[in-house]
């Protein structure tokens, strides 16, 4: 939730990331994205709205080459519009890198400082 009351929403629609804002008053979408990585295959593992409203969305996305090495793929989107104000990804390292609250933590302290 940002801090107008607005809800934001990250999940799967067809194997890829989908986010969406939806607003404070009536609950009609404001925006929505999607994001479909080299595989088809993303997973929202968190989303923080950071002090301007940003929406910062962070994925486990599947390279197509080994199933168990997800890497991470985060895209900060501007509280306007949704537009993609940057995006990240990084060749995941072991299984089960991103996966955590601890894993989480950190994103969210990294992508908002």
């Amino acid at each position: 939730m940002d801090s107008e009351g607005n809800v934001l929403v990250s999940g799967i629609s067809r194997g890829s990331l989908y986010t969406v804002k939806y607003a404070a008053a009536d609950g009609h979408t404001l925006w929505e994205q999607s994001y479909v990585g080299p595989a088809n295959n993303d997973k929202p593992v968190g989303l923080v709205v950071d002090s301007s409203g940003n929406a910062i969305v962070t994925s486990a996305s599947y390279n197509g080459f080994n199933p168990d090495y997800p890497d991470i793929q985060t895209i900060k989107y501007a509280a306007a519009d949704g537009q993609v104000v940057w995006q990240r990804r990084y060749d995941s390292a072991r299984p089960g890198a991103i996966t955590g609250p601890l894993a989480l933590r950190w994103i969210a302290m990294a992508t908002c400082s």
